[in-house]
């Protein structure tokens, strides 16, 4: 499994972690949140599993966490969607 998050404030990271490792110990972590960090591509096939982890402000997730995670690719790979958000609505950010 990859665990993939945008976490600007650490708890998104904290949630991805807590339900990724449940499900597989070995996951391996992928942050996109680091704009100096070079960016990776991955490609995945139906052998990985993606958990993707994202905030939710205003009921959407953002932009910049949406570019990020178009550089990754999955070829019928399984994938489990998380947002995490406070005292608001999601609205529609698993859309």
């Amino acid at each position: 499994m990859h665990i993939v998050y945008f976490s600007p404030t650490g708890g998104t990271r904290k949630a991805a972690y807590i339900i990724g490792k449940e499900i597989d110990p070995q996951a391996t972590e992928i942050d996109i949140t680091d704009h100096t960090r070079q960016q990776n591509s991955y490609d995945l096939n139906g052998e990985d599993t993606l958990l993707v982890a994202v905030p939710v402000y205003g009921g959407r997730v953002p932009s910049v966490a949406i570019d990020r995670l178009k550089r990754i690719t999955g070829h019928n790979t399984p994938a489990i969607l998380v947002v995490v958000y406070g005292n608001r609505d999601y609205d529609d950010a698993l859309l």
